[in-house]
């Protein structure tokens, strides 16, 4: 069977661990062509789950591997590899996103950031809510995500616009948010 460039490169991560920013970038390997590779950047997305790092192992990264991984989402190149990640991968980063939020994983607030981006960008609708949540409890009011995140949201068409509109419209959330 044939294996791309990202397929190896997540598969030999899974079972080496390491920078997986780093390895990717040496590698290239970025672009997600199939729907084959979508089912192996969920894969590799399921394995992350099970080994989020602490808190003071995040600290010490530049990229934590979830951004990595998320990230990816913003690489696919073929409808087929688009829909396997939003419906097998989408519901993985929201469980990750929910935990969280929720305090019940530690999950720093860039990635949760990261995460709400990539939703926005995905029309995922359940992004809404935490998108709110996530406002009201000024996670990273300054970070410079919140205006792209927003932005996503103000898209021409974006089907879930009008309801973030509704629930965040009777306050103003502070910092870069509110600017945005």
């Amino acid at each position: 069977m044939f294996r791309s460039k990202l397929q190896k490169c997540l598969k030999a991560w899974i079972k080496s661990g390491g920078d997986l920013g780093e390895f990717l970038h040496e590698e290239g390997a970025v672009t997600i062509e199939t729907k084959r590779d979508a089912i192996v950047v969920c894969q590799t997305l399921e394995h992350l789950i099970s080994v989020l790092p602490t808190k003071a192992d995040a600290q010490r990264m530049v990229s934590t591997p979830l951004q990595v991984v998320t990230g990816l989402f913003q690489e696919a190149r073929t409808e087929a590899a688009y829909l396997t990640l939003s419906t097998r991968g989408l519901p993985l980063l929201h469980s990750v996103l929910k935990e969280g939020l929720h305090g019940e994983r530690y999950t720093p607030e860039e990635d949760l950031l990261f995460i709400l981006k990539v939703m926005a960008a995905y029309h995922y609708e359940p992004a809404v809510h935490h998108t709110v949540q996530a406002l009201c409890n000024h996670i990273a009011p300054q970070h410079y995500l919140w205006p792209v995140i927003l932005t996503h949201y103000a898209e021409t068409g974006h089907p879930h616009a009008l309801t973030l509109i509704e629930k965040i419209r009777h306050f103003l959330p502070s910092g870069s948010p509110g600017a945005a």
